[in-house]
């Protein structure tokens, strides 16, 4: 299992989604009931900024090539735990000024 090497930048918090079902029973009723017994897992936006192209284009080529929407790859995120994740998106190396690009991602805890 690969392991993303790259550090984001500070300040970044997760969001807690938790996974439910929902139906919508009209008339503004709705039922909900939780979906799984990990119902929490955060998920992380993620902002890679002040880099050089060469270290932009490295963290997008490491998600591309790892599959890492597809494939978990380990993890440890800014408030120390460590786990599977995947990439559910990220916005390709952008410049900002000379050899100053971002990147930014979000990513997914899943259980395993």
């Amino acid at each position: 299992m690969a392991t993303f090497p790259y550090s984001p930048d500070w300040g970044c918090q997760p969001t807690m989604t938790p996974s439910r079902i929902k139906t919508d029973m009209g008339d503004g009723y709705e039922q909900r009931v939780g979906a799984g017994i990990n119902r929490f897992m955060p998920t992380w936006p993620l902002t890679f900024s002040k880099r050089t192209q060469t270290e932009a284009q490295a963290i997008s080529t490491w998600l591309r090539t790892n599959n890492a929407d597809i494939t978990s790859f380990d993890w440890t995120s800014p408030d120390g735990t460590t786990g599977k994740f995947v990439a559910d998106d990220f916005i390709p190396p952008y410049p900002v000024s000379f050899n100053n690009y971002t990147i930014t991602a979000k990513f997914r805890q899943v259980p395993g």
